[in-house]
């Protein structure tokens, strides 16, 4: 097989990985959209015990201020909890999407998982191969140290433009952890990854990004 042939059938079968993996993505945020529902279903109690008039003032206030936050921090709300009620206070979510921190607040709640997916889905083979390689030594000494200094680990991925399991994978491959939850921050990854509308890490379990 000539080289350039070579080439094409990797391509090939790079792009049958990313179309199966791309297919396990909407399964996956299938999933994440149904639990969203039964969320806000979970806090329509919370909605029910707001008068008309109130809820009327909540949304006026949010589309003046345009944000999210300033107005949960008004009405002694919880952010992540408003983010979830706004499509049911007014009944639709057209209008969330204009909001100043709107993106902020749907990276906090459904998380970077869901964030990373979604920028994976728009990227090319050779921008999806970038973040998947194997640093050089001085990269990986430079990943190294911002890991010791107690970087965050999205941080560390961020700016070397890594997936997030290709970082953890660099970090077992050269000693610095042996399992995925010994990595530092853990707990604050954790919850990062997969969003606030999840249960905190219990101290055990894995997101298996080390399989």
């Amino acid at each position: 097989m000539s080289e350039f042939n070579k080439i094409v059938t990797e391509r090939n079968e790079l792009q049958e990985i990313e179309i199966k993996k791309l297919k396990e993505i909407n399964k996956m945020q299938e999933i994440e959209i149904k639990k969203l529902k039964d969320k806000i279903m979970s806090i329509k109690n919370a909605i029910d015990i707001r008068n008309e008039e109130e809820i009327e003032n909540i949304l006026e206030y949010l589309y003046t201020s345009n944000s999210i936050i300033d107005t949960a921090r008004k009405y002694t709300m919880d952010v992540n909890k408003l983010f979830l009620m706004i499509p049911e206070l007014e009944g639709c979510s057209d209008g969330m999407h204009d909001l100043d921190d709107y993106y902020v607040c749907r990276l906090n709640v459904l998380g970077r998982r869901i964030y990373d997916e979604e920028q994976e889905y728009k990227m090319s083979t050779e921008e999806l191969e970038e973040r998947m390689r194997t640093p050089n030594s001085e990269e990986v000494s430079k990943i190294i140290k911002a890991y010791n200094n107690n970087k965050k680990l999205y941080k560390i991925a961020d700016n070397f433009d890594l997936k997030i399991n290709n970082l953890f994978r660099i970090l077992k491959e050269n000693g610095i952890i042996e399992k995925e939850t010994d990595a530092n921050g853990y707990k604050d990854f954790y919850t990062e990854y997969l969003g606030t509308q999840k249960n905190e890490w219990n101290g055990k379990s894995d997101l298996g990004l080390l399989m």
